[in-house]
């Protein structure tokens, strides 16, 4: 997936939350949103990506289907690998503590 997506630094954000990102092309060019909770399962030969994410713009009034779901995922994935690779072993210790409490979250295979 080439990169269709930017940080967004111009949406208002607290100290506490995820950083914007605003897709830059494509069907859902315009859209801002930031991920909340992030979280991979496997079952069996699968991982399953689990997240929940909040619109902040959307000037096209996307329907939130499916295969926007997917796009969203195939956008976390790419961000994690880039953070990976950025912080390498440090990634795994610069996380905080999860959090206990359960949310509605979206799946992506």
């Amino acid at each position: 997936m080439s990169k269709k997506y930017e940080y967004d630094e111009t949406s208002s954000i607290g100290l506490d939350e995820n950083l914007p990102i605003k897709i830059i092309e494509g069907k859902y060019e315009g859209v801002v949103y930031r991920y909340g909770k992030i979280n991979f399962s496997e079952n069996g030969e699968h991982v399953r990506c689990n997240f929940n994410y909040d619109i902040i713009e959307n000037p096209n009034n996307i329907t939130e289907d499916q295969e926007f779901i997917n796009f969203l995922g195939e956008i976390v994935v790419e961000v994690l690998d880039e953070e990976i690779h950025e912080l390498g072993d440090d990634f795994l210790r610069s996380g905080s503590p999860t959090d206990p409490e359960v949310e509605e979250e979206s799946e992506v295979d």
